[in-house]
């Protein structure tokens, strides 16, 4: 009940899951953590900048197209 909940607050729109290396899934629980926990900041800030730029740059096409 809640999960169907949660779909509807968000849309219906699930992400698929990460594709992450590992035979078992506590290997790849433990994969994923060190892929998260060994970015530096300075790569995040980057990465957030570049996808804010993207968003931007899609929502000015959506305005000047309507």
């Amino acid at each position: 009940m809640a999960a169907t909940s949660l779909l509807l607050r968000y849309g219906g729109k699930m992400k698929p899951a990460p594709n992450v290396p590992g035979n078992t899934d506590a290997e790849r629980m433990s994969n994923a953590l060190s892929m998260v926990l060994r970015v530096s900041k300075a790569d995040l800030l980057k990465k957030e900048a570049q996808l804010k730029r993207a968003r931007a740059k899609k929502r000015t096409a959506k305005k000047c197209a309507s």
